[in-house]
């Protein structure tokens, strides 16, 4: 995941990549906050397995979640809005990536995938064809095609041995 947040300078993010991180305006936090509403030490942001949670510190202000107060650990998920006093972070979710044809590293993609493109590159990688994947998700076999010319823009991705692959590294598919 990463969390996107205003600075003085301009908006800026950061990938999660650490098990915990700090939330305030002390300069040792892990996430500068530069307003002065923020508490030194506002909020903890924390991976609990593979769930990340907002916990708020005692601040002066308090911590949010989608304009709702966070009284304990609450779950964090790509699209939430935190709260800390007047400033705010955007979770997002990772960057996309798909497989460089010929090499198990990673890049990123031309662009994410839609829940649907997920949910049709999973069905082709446990073997559907194209009029089963249609019959199963009650669309027209043009549409589902037009999914996959789609999916295949977005990874380069174009013969289906090489899009079960992705959906394996992308963990769609186990």
């Amino acid at each position: 995941m990463r969390v996107s947040y205003q600075l003085k300078g301009g908006r800026t993010s950061i990938t999660l990549t650490a098990d915990q991180y700090s939330i305030g305006r002390d300069p040792d936090c892990d996430i500068v906050l530069e307003e002065d509403a923020v508490s030194r030490r506002h909020a903890i942001l924390e991976r609990s397995g593979t769930t990340w949670r907002i916990r708020d510190l005692g601040s002066r202000n308090g911590t949010s979640l989608n304009e709702r107060r966070v009284k304990a650990s609450v779950a964090v998920s790509p699209g939430d809005t935190v709260t800390c006093a007047s400033a705010q972070l955007k979770i997002e979710a990772d960057l996309p990536v798909t497989v460089e044809l010929g090499s198990p590293r990673l890049k990123p993609l031309a662009a994410p995938l839609s829940e649907r493109e997920r949910e049709i590159l999973k069905l082709v990688a446990e073997g559907m064809t194209d009029a089963e994947i249609a019959a199963h998700l009650h669309l027209s076999r043009k549409t589902v095609e037009s999914h996959l010319d789609r999916i295949r823009d977005k990874t380069g991705c174009r013969r289906r041995p090489d899009l079960t692959r992705l959906a394996v590294q992308l963990g769609i598919l186990g």
